[in-house]
């Protein structure tokens, strides 16, 4: 079975799961020699260790014992092999992927040597560690752990970055739709229906708003989310609703004429919320740094049945940090930006490629010009053109959230929406016009990309409707 990184890297690490009487097995298989091609069998063996280790964390996993499983230790009994003493709980302790790593592999070398034995044999043995993960079934726990990147969990990230918003005044987002997909995800957790009339959505959803939403969102338009998550790709509805009109949305009035009318998660979502706690705490961590800043996020978890996913959102903002954003540099995206910005860096100046100030290396991020979650398996491992390096003073943070866009001749462009915000205009104003260094023939189709998804060429606010 592979292993894949977040920027796509396979790496060389042979691995399975497996039934181990009430609890899951996860076999890594043991490293050194050469395969019949020559190539080092498992050379990855290290970092697929940390990677398992971080990703179990995030499903809230503990690691119910730990032994040496080779052939050459097989006579031996148990406790002879055993790697830990006690069970690690990953979402709550405070040793990172590495120091569990370590935990794990400095003790091998031992097992299985003669007690007289002067040096320590390889810490990169045939491993089993035994798992519980609650509701995970081998071939779930395998299919979470795999990484694979075109993964039904990549597909669910890519709808949530494309959530069509409206905006507060104060320019924050309105917490209607992630409301709405937070308690649909919790009744998923739960085991409740997914589709639900909308007379008890209804009920629900004004009382989310009511008690956390911001001081401008209407608990009066809970019909808002109800309809207009139907475009997300991850919601769905029984029956079609008419058109909004130029004169008065007449949608609330149909609603209300027929309460029987149902919505909620499509059944593709509902099976990976019910079917995958790493989905789970994906969506509700992003729903939560983008949408829910300054809130105190363990009663709205609590409210829409998402209690006990609380653990696991910290852990994996724990694992984040210790793991795969604990670099010498200012990463604001995924663990693979280390990757780009080593080949970026190495084409010569230090330099922002939207606003061209020259600047410390470590204030320069690897940019992905086109999202991520949006790439195929080439447009990813497309490192040559896929990605810019950005500053962290500003250039950054408005491209990726469509403040500024890049025209088909490689210009910066300005959204108006910006009008809307004086301090952030006043900011952006330097760069219109601006040629980007990083726009060329082989990235023009990653820019024009963010240009159709991303950039907010139009405002995307509509009339407010709050009473």
């Amino acid at each position: 079975m592979q292993l894949t990184e977040l920027d796509g890297t396979v790496l060389n690490a042979a691995w399975s799961v497996e039934q181990d009487g009430d609890l899951l097995a996860i076999i890594l298989e043991s490293a050194g020699g050469k395969t019949k091609t020559g190539a080092s069998r498992n050379s990855d063996y290290t970092r697929a260790l940390v990677l398992l280790i971080s990703r179990l964390r995030e499903l809230g996993a503990v690691i119910e014992d730990a032994l040496v499983d080779s052939a050459q230790t097989a006579s031996l009994n148990e406790a002879d092999r055993r790697l830990i003493d006690t069970p690690l709980p990953l979402a709550t302790t405070t040793a990172s992927d590495e120091e569990i790593r370590l935990l794990l592999t400095r003790k091998q070398g031992r097992i299985g040597m003669h007690p007289d034995a002067r040096k320590s044999g390889n810490e990169r043995k045939r491993l089993r560690l035994r798992v519980a993960v609650p509701g995970y079934t081998p071939e779930l726990l395998a299919r979470d752990l795999s990484g694979d990147v075109e993964s039904p969990v990549e597909k669910m990230l890519l709808s949530l970055d494309a959530l069509n918003v409206q905006r507060s005044p104060d320019g924050t987002t309105k917490r209607h739709q992630p409301l709405t997909l937070l308690w649909a995800i919790g009744r998923a957790v739960e085991g409740k229906a997914r589709q639900v009339p909308w007379r008890e959505a209804r009920t629900a959803i004004t009382s989310l708003i009511d008690d956390f939403g911001h001081p401008t969102d209407s608990p009066k338009n809970a019909h808002l989310p109800f309809l207009a998550l139907a475009g997300s790709g991850l919601w769905e509805l029984s029956a079609t609703p008419p058109a909004k009109g130029k004169h008065g949305d007449p949608r609330l009035r149909w609603l209300n004429a027929h309460p029987e009318t149902t919505g909620g998660l499509t059944e593709e979502s509902h099976q990976l919320f019910t079917g995958s706690r790493l989905a789970v705490s994906t969506a509700v961590d992003r729903l939560l740094l983008d949408h829910f800043d300054g809130t105190d996020e363990r009663p709205l978890l609590t409210a829409v049945g998402l209690g006990t996913t609380a653990l696991a959102v910290e852990a994996r903002r724990r694992t984040a940090y210790t793991g795969k954003l604990g670099y010498d540099v200012v990463v604001l995206r995924r663990g693979e930006q280390h990757v780009l910005r080593r080949l970026l860096l190495a084409r010569g100046a230090s330099q922002c490629a939207l606003c061209g100030a020259e600047l410390p290396e470590r204030l320069l991020v690897a940019a992905h010009i086109k999202k991520r979650t949006a790439c195929d398996e080439r447009e990813r491992r497309d490192l040559d053109n896929v990605a810019m390096l950005a500053c962290t003073l500003g250039c950054d943070s408005l491209y990726e959230h469509g403040y500024i866009g890049i025209s088909d001749d490689g210009v910066v462009e300005l959204s108006p929406e910006l009008i809307g915000h004086p301090h952030l205009n006043e900011h952006a104003r330097r760069l219109a016009g601006r040629p980007v260094a990083a726009w060329t023939g082989s990235s023009r189709d990653y820019f024009a990309w963010h240009a159709a998804n991303v950039f907010r060429a139009q405002a995307r606010d509509e009339p407010r409707q709050d009473g």
